[in-house]
């Protein structure tokens, strides 16, 4: 075996391009790994985790593309060369043809120059250098969107004032997503305009919340992500709060929706004071947080995403709220239930969820627990629950596949389903497993096909288990509309053909996969 690496001089690519170059190449005969990436100090780090470090690396500039391949010869290092030099040609074909040849901006200021109009500067970069990029673009009057995550506090909150007193926004660091003036943005859904605003962390949880807005016939005026740590004391809400200005001020808003988990506990007497201040009504979901303290503050508080999109639904209407477990009947779900109790062998009893959005995990989590109080996970907000090994499920386990652990050197799941097919299989074919919770991520940046990818392998798990005498059980969400590329109603067949159950929100799946599981469940005094 043979470690190949190549420098190419200040040759700049996305990562996630790169990535997918990266997988391409390494599917090829004679090739063990592949690897493509920028010459940063992280990067050269992963390299070397990933066995693909040679010397060449070390004189890698930042700037500077890294080529790294394992491979057994000769023959396979020449072929996966060539289709790595093929698709990056193919790019740069694409871009000169798109963008009639003309030279690329290398800094925000020679894209400023080339057109004044810009108001957005979206910075997916390690986070050595997104603060630095933030603050120039900022300082140039360009409101920012920050996908990179490995920001400190400090210039977290650094940035985020100086985009409090030019009046822009400072969107993340760890945004995932963000829709505004109609436009979506990262791994954002497509929902129709309307009257509702929503303020979130910007990840799964704000997805889930603007499709059901849209499955329930209404629209969204505004999706502002701040990033995941912006009601955290140590930044105080910077940007929620300028949001809740925005839109408030806005005149196609009606309805205003905050979702976070529970913000740090100055933070959030600071928030839920602007809350009571607001001249419009407010939705509140601080996941896990206490109602109490939401209506003190003349809010509706809301404990799913469903139940979110609900109420904002029935106040931008002037209707009251109806309160539901389940679109279906309960006694429908009962029915459901005992059916595929009928099937299981005598050793299945546990379920297994494998999320790609870390948020709808969570959720999952918090509405199971009523019924499955010990739930293990490799993001357990209790550590007597935490998992020893990520790649190892216990008993119960809810996995967020997007984590560290499993996108390390690798696209989100959201991207690239790989890495969760590997986990579905290993989960289907262990005999102890009866349910199998799985969410799906449709829109702009996410897989083309996500439940097409996954349909084969739920068949063929569902078709092994009848086999062995066992009965496999998967509950499916998929958070996307039918304005999204990959179309809502075309992904749901394809998992309904291949044998899952569909239910219409991440929340009523995660409540009949627990309604199914917790009838194994001992009950106490032993009745």
């Amino acid at each position: 075996m043979q470690i190949k690496c190549i420098i190419r001089p200040n040759e700049y690519h996305d990562s996630v391009f790169l990535m997918g170059v990266a997988r391409q190449a390494g599917k090829l005969p004679g090739v063990q790994r592949a690897a493509l990436g920028m010459g940063t100090v992280m990067n050269k780090g992963l390299l070397k985790d990933m066995e693909l470090y040679d010397e060449a690396v070390e004189k890698a500039a930042p700037n500077d593309l890294m080529i790294a391949l394992r491979v057994e010869n000769d023959e396979a290092f020449a072929a996966a060369q060539a289709e790595i030099e093929r698709r990056l040609k193919e790019k740069h074909v694409a871009r000169a043809s798109t963008g009639g040849g003309a030279p690329e901006s290398r800094t925000i200021a020679m894209a400023r120059a080339a057109d004044p109009g810009l108001n957005l500067a979206m910075i997916s970069l390690p986070g050595e250098y997104a603060a630095a990029e933030a603050a120039k673009a900022l300082s140039q009057g360009l409101n920012v969107y920050m996908f990179s995550d490995d920001i400190s506090h400090e210039d977290e909150r650094m940035l985020k004032q100086l985009a409090r007193e030019k009046n822009l926004l400072m969107m993340g660091p760890g945004c995932g997503l963000t829709f505004v003036q109609q436009t979506a943005v990262g791994l954002a859904s497509k929902v129709l305009p309307g009257p509702i605003g929503l303020i979130a962390a910007s990840g799964s949880g704000l997805q889930e919340t603007m499709v059901q807005i849209d499955l329930m016939g209404s629209g969204v005026s505004q999706g502002i992500g701040t990033g995941g740590r912006d009601l955290r004391d140590e930044i105080g809400g910077i940007t929620t709060l300028q949001s809740m200005d925005i839109l408030e001020a806005d005149p196609d808003t009606k309805v205003i929706v905050l979702i976070s988990k529970p913000p740090g506990k100055k933070t959030v007497e600071t928030v839920l004071e602007r809350v009571r201040r607001c001249k419009k009504p407010v939705v509140v979901n601080f996941i896990g947080g206490s109602p109490e303290a939401v209506a003190a503050a003349g809010a509706h508080f809301a404990a799913t995403f469903e139940e979110t999109a609900a109420r904002a639904v029935a106040l931008a209407l002037g209707k009251p709220y109806q309160p539901r477990d389940f679109s279906m009947s309960d006694a429908g779900a009962k029915d459901l239930v005992a059916r595929e109790h009928a099937g299981y062998g005598s050793g299945q009893r546990f379920l297994r969820g494998i999320f790609c959005g870390g948020t709808l995990a969570e959720e999952a989590m918090m509405i199971m627990r009523a019924t499955l109080p010990e739930i293990h996970s490799n993001t357990a907000v209790m550590p007597e629950f935490a998992l020893k090994d990520a790649r190892v499920s216990e008993a119960h386990s809810v996995i967020d596949i997007g984590t560290e652990e499993f996108t390390r050197g690798l696209p989100h799941a959201a991207i690239d389903p790989a890495p969760r097919i590997e986990r579905f299989n290993a989960e289907a074919a262990d005999p102890s497993v009866a349910v199998i919770l799985l969410d799906f991520l449709l829109g702009y940046g996410c897989h083309a096909d996500p439940c097409g990818m996954m349909a084969a392998p739920i068949a063929d798990a569902i078709a092994a288990a009848k086999k062995a005498g066992r009965r496999l059980t998967v509950v499916a969400s998929i958070c996307g509309t039918e304005h999204d590329p990959q179309r809502l109603s075309a992904q749901k067949q394809k998992l309904l053909d291949a044998g899952a159950i569909v239910m219409p929100s991440n929340a009523q799946a995660s409540r009949l996969a627990g309604m199914i599981a917790s009838a194994f469940q001992p009950m106490k005094n032993g009745k």
